[in-house]
């Protein structure tokens, strides 16, 4: 394993990595299906040993913890990344400044757990705060090397820490499920894989802080970091506000119920999107000079992330039902919010976007504004149908949930985020539904009929493990089939396989040895999507 680029003084700038987007972007791939792959396996388990009331009182539990370690990540490993003149003196001041604010939120989550139960009317949640409360000095250990290798586009390295970490995390979980430990098991989940993540972090990075802090290097990492911090609030509000709200207004069984469903939605966003994501922040940094380049490469980059993300979002809500069946009798009411969680995915998968393209464009302070903006309606989309469900069943509470942020981030994306681009990078909408349109038109159709036959098929409502693979392939076939019909791109492998797969017979004209030329194959660039 070739160790990450070192960092040796602090009067030389950190160059920025020649890894080409490609490359970067197949370990990001790598990454986050591995991650995905593995977290599906345990999530199943553990959902069929624990039930939705034991993981409802884990995510209000979690909440805190993700609160914390969003508002210093997003802030710090944004700043690291994009900053475009930066040595050692910048790396001790963020390490130094994230540790001290670490340690210093633990007390407070000590004095907080209390109240924090009793809120939320439940006893153990106390406990369970307690207990995951050395997650945040583990976090807090892990972002300045997390950020540099981020940064250095060191995407093989985290591959294989993430996947470690998620892989002996999961095992330690299922094994005290089994052994009876109930919601400890998630407990013992969180902390294992959050301590092999730092632990490997450490071995595989070869930056050290240094016992020293420039007040000019914090200056400047919190010019920027204190706007991305400011959207740390807002990203909190709208992807962890949830189980804080759902458990306030209808306990730990719908925060469950609704955290499985959206569960499902985040892995496949986060295997698809995410890792886009991870990536697109460094590779668009390079173009943050020139306003053209930066467009297109933007609009390359949105167009190939929604040809990947919205195909296997449909094949997911064509598989909601058998897959919660799978899981267990208790679980399938969380099918129909998952059909409409899938649906939000694809808002999502644009939405998402906005963040890279913000913080590669130096624009941390519009990003703060719209991240606020997007929380603020989050909290909406669960205070309204939270206050008009009140007395109904736990189904329509979720199902009523899952709608109201449908709509809610449907209507922002369209009125708000589309708008920001066109004024900031100049990508008009036009060209956005120009390039996803093919997309979205040939998923609709593919998941509307492949539910159709599902539906009418006498495979799929017998068994639950049979029903789950016949209905998961007829998706996969059906939207892919489609797919690969409405959108060029999507048929890009197929057409860099076809001539490698089926060699055309030799005609005898070229001699043997002898160079025939390069190859091209139309619309496939070195170094790029």
């Amino acid at each position: 394993m070739p160790d990450p680029p070192r960092v040796t003084s602090d009067a030389p700038e950190i160059a920025r990595p020649t890894t080409t987007f490609g490359r970067a972007l197949s370990w990001s791939y790598l990454l986050s299906g591995g991650r995905v792959v593995v977290n599906l396996v345990v999530s199943l388990v553990l959902a069929a040993l624990l039930g939705p009331e034991a993981y409802g009182l884990v995510a209000i539990a979690l909440v805190y913890v993700f609160f914390v370690e969003m508002v210093v990540r997003q802030g710090l490993v944004a700043a690291i990344v994009q900053r475009p003149n930066l040595t050692n003196l910048h790396l001790d001041a963020a390490f130094w400044m994230t540790l001290a604010a670490m340690v210093v939120l633990i007390p407070i989550t000590l004095v907080l757990s209390p109240w924090w139960a009793a809120v939320n009317g439940l006893p153990d949640l106390q406990a369970v705060v307690v207990g995951l409360s050395p997650l945040l000095i583990m976090k807090g250990l892990s972002v300045v090397p997390e950020a540099l290798m981020r940064r250095q586009m060191e995407f093989r390295l985290l591959a294989i820490r993430a996947n470690a970490a998620v892989l002996l995390g999961g095992a330690v979980g299922v094994g005290s499920a089994f052994a009876g430990a109930g919601y400890w098991a998630l407990v013992a989940q969180q902390l294992a894989a959050a301590a092999v993540e730092v632990a490997l972090l450490w071995v595989v990075s070869d930056w050290r802080p240094h016992p020293r802090f420039s007040r000019s290097a914090a200056r400047e990492l919190l010019g920027f970091s204190g706007h991305s911090a400011l959207a740390g609030f807002g990203v909190f509000l709208y992807q962890r506000a949830d189980a804080l709200l759902i458990g306030l207004f209808f306990g730990p069984i719908a925060v469950g119920l609704y955290r499985m469903a959206l569960r499902f939605t985040e892995m496949v966003l986060e295997l698809t999107t995410g890792a886009m994501m991870t990536t697109s922040l460094s590779e668009l940094s390079r173009y943050q000079e020139n306003p053209h380049a930066f467009r297109d490469r933007a609009l390359s980059i949105i167009r190939l992330g929604t040809t990947i993300t919205v195909p296997m979002l449909g094949v997911l809500a064509v598989c909601s039902e058998p897959l919660m069946r799978l899981i267990g009798p208790e679980w399938a009411a969380a099918a129909g919010p998952m059909k409409l969680l899938c649906a939000l995915g694809v808002t999502l998968a644009f939405a998402t976007y906005t963040g890279p393209l913000l913080q590669a464009m130096g624009r941390p302070g519009v990003l703060a504004a719209t991240t606020w903006v997007a929380g603020l309606l989050s909290a909406a989309s669960f205070i309204i149908p939270g206050l008009l469900l009140q007395g109904t069943g736990t189904q329509e509470q979720v199902l009523g949930i899952a709608g109201s942020r449908l709509l809610t981030f449907t209507a922002m994306t369209v009125l708000i985020l589309f708008p920001l681009w066109r004024k900031t990078i100049g990508l008009s909408v036009r060209d956005v539904l120009k390039s996803v349109v093919p997309v979205l038109a040939a998923t609709t159709l593919g998941a509307s009929v492949a539910w159709l036959i599902s539906t009418t098929s006498p495979f799929t409502g017998g068994n639950a493990w049979m029903s789950a693979i016949v209905v998961a392939a007829l998706a996969v076939v059906v939207i892919g089939g489609t797919a690969v019909l409405f959108e060029p791109l999507a048929r890009r492998p197929f057409t860099v396989l076809w001539p490698t797969v089926f060699k055309p017979k030799s005609t005898g004209r070229h001699r043997r040895g002898r160079a025939t030329g390069p190859v091209h194959t139309p619309g496939v660039t070195s170094g790029g999507p």
